[in-house]
Order: structure tokens, then C-alpha cells, then sequence
């Protein structure tokens, strides 16, 4: 489903974030790739993700170079194809949570009111649904990451791509997320999730270990 051929990236002339990378990606795995921080998981991430783009090799998605689309292909890739699960949630601020939730969802076109009920669903399976009308900066950092994986479930993308999914949370939220993540693959949805939390490794079908900008088998 997803193909990094020969992945570099580096930012100037010192600094070495991936080195000659490749790794497929099949439909319906849940890949998990752990690592320490600055080994190289986010910006990887962020590269199938087009938030950013490589210094040189090529990137597919069913076939297609993501970084040779349109604009108007790139953004179709984001809103229907890829849901990303940020590290620092990326909510909107002047949004409330259910608002922030819809967003996505209602970018397809998708009905208001049925929009709304769906999204206040997920909130309750969250145990957030009580806190839908508040802004983001009502919540602790642990609400509002559960508000950006709300996000995404409503989106229901082909591909969950998480970075750090349940970094400073408490463990509640930590198992409510993976609960979630386990769903989501047992519905047969693509996962690439990167962490150092090895609590990923019992829900995924592969494992693999990034260290300086290289991935290597576990």
C-alpha cells in the first residue's frame, strides 16, 4: 500500500535524519516502528504524511509518487486516504471539541446533524462525550489527545498514521487509545504507528527499530 524507496532527508549539509530508508507498507498491517527520540520516527512519518518532503527518493501510495500529485490530489490524499493522530493534538483552538472532531468529516461533504451524532459517539466511547462544548484549552493534555484520536475515527481514513499517540497521557488514556488503535485493526484499517512505548507491540504485526535514521528488524 505504501512504498519508501531510498528515502534521504537531511536539513543543510550536517544534519542526517534518514539514511537510503525503505520499507513497504501492506493494507491492513499495523506497523509499528519504536525508537528513542531524534532516531528519525516523526519525520518519516511526516513524509507519508506530506508534511514534509524528501531530499531524494520516492514515496507511493497504491501505486501513485504522493509528491509528484497536484495540490488538489495531495489534499484528497489527506482528508479521504490518511488520518494522522499528531503528537500535539493540532486543534483548533476557537473550534469546541466536537467541532474539532467534525472538521475532517464534514471537509467530505458529509451531513451536518449525522456528522455531529457520529462524532458524539466517539466522544462517549472516549469517555470525553460530557466535555464535547468545551475549547481545547478547557481540557488537560490527556482529554485533548483523546479528542485528536476522536478526529481521526470519524474520519475513517484507509490509513491511521500515529506519532506518539499517547505521550503524556496517564494510563486510562493510554489504554483507551490502544483499545481504540486494536479496533481500528480488526476492522481492517492500515496502521503505522511510531513510539518509544512498546505497548504498540501488542497490537501490532510487525516490529521494527529505528536507530539514526535506519530502520532494522527487531
Amino acid at each position: 500500500m505504501i512504498i519508501c524507496q531510498n528515502i534521504n532527508k537531511q536539513y543543510g549539509e550536517e544534519t542526517i535524519v534518514l539514511k537510503a530508508l525503505n520499507l513497504m507498507v501492506a493494507k491492513g498491517e499495523c506497523l509499528f516502528i519504536r525508537g528513542v527520540s531524534g532516531s528519525g520516527k516523526t519525520t518519516l512519518l511526516n513524509l507519508m504524511a506530506l508534511l514534509d518532503e524528501p531530499s531524494s527518493g520516492t514515496i507511493t501510495f497504491e501505486g501513485q509518487d504522493l509528491h509528484a500529485l497536484s495540490a488538489n490530489q495531495q489534499a484528497q490524499y489527506l482528508n479521504e486516504k490518511v488520518g494522522i493522530i499528531f503528537q500535539k493534538f493540532n486543534l483548533l483552538s476557537q473550534l469546541t471539541v466536537i467541532e474539532n472532531v467534525m472538521l475532517p468529516r464534514l471537509y467530505q461533504g458529509e451531513n451536518y446533524r449525522e456528522t455531529e451524532q457520529l462524532a458524539q459517539q466517539i466522544l462517549d466511547e472516549l469517555a470525553i462525550g460530557h466535555l464535547s462544548k468545551r475549547k481545547p484549552s478547557q481540557l488537560s493534555g490527556g482529554q485533548q489527545q483523546r479528542v485528536a484520536v476522536a478526529r481521526v475515527l470519524l474520519q475513517a481514513p484507509e490509513v491511521i498514521m500515529a506519532d506518539e499517540p499517547s505521550a503524556n497521557v496517564d494510563e486510562a488514556t493510554e489504554n483507551l487509545i490502544v483499545a481504540q488503535l486494536a479496533k481500528q485493526k480488526a476492522a481492517g484499517k492500515t496502521l503505522v504507528i511510531v513510539s518509544h512505548n512498546q505497548i504498540y507491540e501488542t497490537i501490532a504485526d510487525r516490529v521494527l527499530y529505528m536507530r539514526k535514521g535506519e530502520l532494522f528488524d527487531v
